[in-house]
């Protein structure tokens, strides 16, 4: 892929992956226990369900594995640039357990309709409306769970195609599947 293709397609996973943290920030607005693990969580796992059920991520970002899950890879310059734009804060509150929450306040209503489909835009808000209720720490745990976190090693990154691995131990009818396709291409 040239260089400029490739530039161009970071460009515009940056835009969407920003435009989805600010449609996140707004939808949660009203959440207490919305900060910075929890938002990564909610675009992982939307990337995630919307890999499996089409085959393609919403953002187009790829996720890293970190202590507290997986976090999208341009996280970083991502919420800087919408920062230094004033389309976003990040707001930090100490909390009782003596953490403090860094929460993504959206400043400017996130950029949907050109970038995203009706579909992609209910699925995210479903795994917010699915999520609303859960700590950081829950919804860290559960990403923790996901065979996709555990395959890779700190700061490496996660492959997308892992969201269709249920579990990292096969089932007896896998170890019966694996064995007849070895058994039919003479492994």
């Amino acid at each position: 892929m040239p260089v400029s293709e490739n530039n161009s397609n970071q460009a515009k996973s940056d835009e969407k992956l920003g435009e989805i943290l600010l449609h996140i920030a707004q939808k949660s607005s009203n959440d207490p226990k919305f900060g910075a693990v929890k938002l990564n969580k909610l675009v992982f796992f939307s990337d995630c369900v919307s890999f499996i059920r089409t085959g393609k991520t919403i953002t187009g970002s790829k996720f890293m594995r970190l202590g507290k899950g997986p976090v999208p890879k341009r996280l970083v310059p991502v919420r800087e640039n919408l920062i230094a734009e004033k389309r976003a804060a990040v707001q930090k509150k100490p909390l009782v357990s003596g953490w403090e929450q860094h929460r993504l306040v959206a400043l400017d209503p996130a950029r949907l309709n050109s970038l995203f489909t009706a579909g992609e835009i209910t699925l995210v808000d479903s795994i917010i409306e699915e999520f609303k209720n859960h700590t950081a720490d829950e919804i860290s745990d559960l990403s923790h769970a996901m065979p996709a976190w555990n395959i890779a090693d700190d700061r490496e990154e996660i492959p997308i195609e892992s969201a269709f691995i249920l579990s990292l131990v096969p089932s007896p009818q896998d170890e019966v599947r694996a064995l007849e396709l070895a058994e039919t291409r003479g492994l």
